[in-house]
């Protein structure tokens, strides 16, 4: 009984630092409608982006960017990383 447990917890607490260590990004879409706007805005919003490499000069990050046509690119929060290089984080 203690060896199931202590694999499960084994087990869990590898999912949880893989899961912690994904540096993929995500895109959501979300569509809010008000009548204070004449017409459509498209924002991307970046977050916790932590100083990761996404391919060469940020390639990939940068076509995600350009496919979602942005009219506004807000950057909110960790950006950098305190524990990382900033290397990623420079514009080439």
């Amino acid at each position: 009984m203690k060896k199931k447990i202590k694999w499960c917890l084994i087990l869990l607490f590898t999912v949880f630092v893989i899961c912690g260590l994904d540096q993929r990004f995500l895109i959501r879409q979300y569509q809010l409608q008000t009548e204070k706007l004449e017409y459509p805005v498209r924002i991307v919003l970046l977050t916790d982006l932590h100083s990761c490499y996404y391919g060469k000069n940020q390639k990939n990050l940068l076509e995600a960017i350009d496919a979602q046509h942005p009219d506004i690119i807000a950057l909110c929060g960790d950006i950098f990383d305190d524990q990382m290089s900033d290397e990623n984080t420079e514009i080439v």
